[in-house]
């Protein structure tokens, strides 16, 4: 089967995980729970309810992706268009929902309450933070957790390396077997024989060197600076396995 409208199935599941998702399930973590979590009374019939429209919804979604035929079973529609059933979507969204409020840092307003050592013991008048404690079994004071600003704010403008090009070779080769710091690393790139390479090297005291090198293709199908991003990222893989 196919769409009857001009677009591939793989673009049709871009738009529909990108768009169509994210509308339908906004806010899924405060007005529905996972059918699979016990917890009785009329939260859990208004979750039920919501599920199975959440589930419609899906279901015209894979039908739009593979160009099905409307009496397909919706178990097949999902396994085919790889998309998860309905009760398993809600609890990603969910599980993710939390994860995101458990990694503010300590100035949060939202730290102590996530933090919270009882938020798990809550049996009566549970909330929706308290619903995705008991959903997840996971201890948020062991998250990692994210600094509100990626700099000093007065820094901004400024970088956080220092450049420094020397005028020759001669100078370049002293300024590296002089330097202070204890991880050097660089890197290169070189076409040759119409073919795109880059690679790394990482030098550190009493260590033995390391090595990246990477082939990227022909010259007729790459860039130069192409080249020297594959050239930084062997080199940024390089300090991320140092200790």
């Amino acid at each position: 089967m196919q769409p009857t409208w001009d677009i591939t199935p793989k673009y049709v599941k871009c738009l529909y995980t990108s768009v169509a998702l994210p509308r339908v399930l906004y806010m899924v973590d405060v007005w529905c729970t996972p059918v699979n979590v016990e917890f009785p009374g009329p939260k859990k019939i208004r979750s039920a309810k919501a599920t199975k429209k959440i589930t419609s919804t899906q279901r015209a979604g894979a039908l739009a992706i593979s160009g099905g035929l409307q009496t397909s079973p919706t178990d097949a529609l999902n396994a085919s268009t790889f998309l998860l059933p309905a009760q398993l979507m809600i609890k990603k969204w969910c599980i993710r929902a939390y994860v995101r409020m458990a990694t503010p840092p300590t100035e949060h307003p939202l730290f102590k309450v996530v933090n919270w050592k009882r938020t798990h013991m809550t049996k009566r008048h549970c909330g929706p933070l308290n619903t995705l404690a008991n959903l997840s079994s996971m201890d948020t004071r062991r998250i990692e957790k994210i600094p509100t600003v990626g700099q000093n704010p007065s820094s901004t403008g400024e970088l956080p390396f220092r450049i420094r090009i020397p005028a020759d070779k001669e100078a370049s080769a002293w300024e590296a077997k002089n330097t202070t710091e204890e991880i050097q690393v660089y890197t290169d790139s070189s076409a040759q024989g119409g073919k795109i390479r880059a690679a790394a090297i990482l030098i550190r005291n009493n260590r033995p060197i390391r090595t990246l090198h990477y082939h990227l293709g022909l010259e007729s199908e790459h860039t130069v600076h192409e080249v020297e991003l594959a050239g930084i990222l062997l080199a940024t893989h390089l300090i991320g396995t140092e200790k």
